[in-house]
């Protein structure tokens, strides 16, 4: 992905200055100075965390504690990475700058930790509340600020559109979903027993969802039920049986419209993941790209301007997304 910790984290103190003391800044210094002894730099950590915890200023123990999960994501201690950027997302103001680079850096985390459910939450909250801001900064007529979140959520959405979760999302950005309330109520239960890692009672729910999916009349339907159950799947590590669920799903999709496009991109991003799959995967990933400029043609004729829009913001970002991946 585009985005780096450092990156995201960089833009904390954007538009405030610091909550550190120079006495906070020389020890993140000297904690990341290999020169020193491990002896010197892990009593500036411990340092930091006493300091973080007794402070009485909220925002001051929130930038130490992200500022030490910065440390132990580089040092690939994702545990207590967690641990820090949970403690500091919780200490920003809700709705506020530093909140949504804490909710991104978090998302960053938790993906490192395989928890992609929990991870494209915080990606999603972090980017409506960049959205807020950037509102908020036109209104201040900051037009610097206002272009600064425009580029932060250009490579925001790259990021986010090279996970079948954001497609997933995509699926029903137009139309409502065609799925009907038993079959939304076994699709939250799945999330919520994926997101507390409870996998064999997910693969019960996922079952029930199977045969919803089998017995029912309405194609559209059908083929969001499957792919409800691919982003299920494929959270759970079986990359696979997500496939063949999207290849159902495709298969009940009316060709060449935007659900049947979307879940070629999802077939796409999986298949990328496999070594042995990837040439498979650009296929699909490009094939996308040709329907939705076929559907730019389309809304365009019928003058649904904002629709055609979407269309040709997308191909961009998924034309980064290909750079990434290959």
């Amino acid at each position: 992905m585009p985005l780096t910790f450092d990156e995201v984290f960089g833009w904390l103190n954007r538009f405030t200055p610091t909550h550190l003391s120079n006495r906070d800044i020389l020890n993140f210094f000297q904690l990341s100075d290999n020169r020193l002894s491990n002896t010197a730099r892990m009593d500036a950590l411990e340092e930091l965390k006493r300091t973080a915890a007794n402070t009485p200023r909220p925002l001051h123990s929130a930038e130490i504690r992200l500022g030490i999960a910065r440390y132990f994501f580089a040092n690939q201690d994702l545990r207590n990475a967690y641990a820090e950027a949970v403690r500091a997302t919780e200490l920003f103001r809700p709705g506020s700058h530093q909140h949504g680079v804490a909710l991104w850096l978090l998302g960053m985390i938790e993906w490192g930790l395989l928890e992609n459910a929990h991870a494209y939450s915080q990606w999603f909250l972090a980017r409506r509340t960049f959205v807020e801001c950037q509102a908020q900064r036109s209104q201040l007529g900051d037009a610097d600020g206002v272009n600064w979140y425009v580029n932060c959520l250009e490579e925001m959405n790259i990021d986010m559109a090279g996970t079948v979760e954001e497609a997933e999302y995509w699926l029903n950005l137009f139309e409502p979903s065609k799925i009907n309330e038993v079959a939304k109520h076994y699709v939250e239960r799945l999330r919520e027993q994926i997101i507390q890692r409870r996998f064999p009672e997910a693969y019960e729910v996922s079952r029930l969802l199977m045969s919803i999916g089998r017995s029912n009349l309405d194609p559209q339907e059908t083929g969001e039920i499957w792919v409800k159950l691919a982003v299920a799947i494929q959270q759970m590590g079986e990359l696979r049986r997500a496939i063949n669920f999207l290849e159902k799903a495709c298969a009940a999709f009316t060709p060449y419209t935007h659900p049947w496009a979307v879940g070629k991109w999802m077939m796409g991003l999986l298949y990328a993941r496999i070594p042995q799959e990837r040439e498979k995967g650009l296929k699909f990933l490009m094939e996308t790209i040709t329907i939705f400029e076929e559907l730019i043609r389309t809304y365009d004729f019928r003058r649904e301007i904002q629709r055609r829009d979407w269309y040709q913001i997308k191909i961009t970002q998924m034309h980064r997304v290909i750079a990434e991946l290959y």
